[in-house]
């Protein structure tokens, strides 16, 4: 996704099998610069039991939250200081149904 020189997300979470006591978070950004992201630890399972996950997004930074502890804080990227749309799914399969199946996408190629 970081490719595609219009997209400009913040992933609050994304949750792996395999990982079940950590999360990625991060921020993708039309400057490489800035953003980024990594996987964070959590002190429990994120598929036994139901969790909260938040972000605080201000001008300095993007902090993201597990059950109301912070794990992680970013730089805002100067090109995340403007209004942007929410969305929210349950994304499965990767980069390539992404691509497949998003109207966005599809719209803007």
């Amino acid at each position: 996704a970081a490719s595609i020189p219009y997209l400009r997300t913040t992933d609050i979470f994304e949750c792996f099998g395999t990982r079940p006591n950590q999360f990625h978070y991060g921020a993708i950004s039309k400057n490489k610069t800035f953003g980024g992201g990594a996987w964070a630890d959590v002190p429990a399972s994120t598929q036994d039991s139901y969790h909260t996950y938040g972000v605080m997004w201000t001008p300095a930074t993007i902090d993201f939250y597990f059950d109301d502890y912070q794990v992680a804080s970013i730089i805002t990227p100067p090109d995340m200081h403007y209004p942007m749309y929410l969305i929210a799914n349950l994304a499965v399969g990767g980069i390539v149904l992404l691509l497949v199946f998003s109207p966005l996408l599809a719209i803007r190629r």
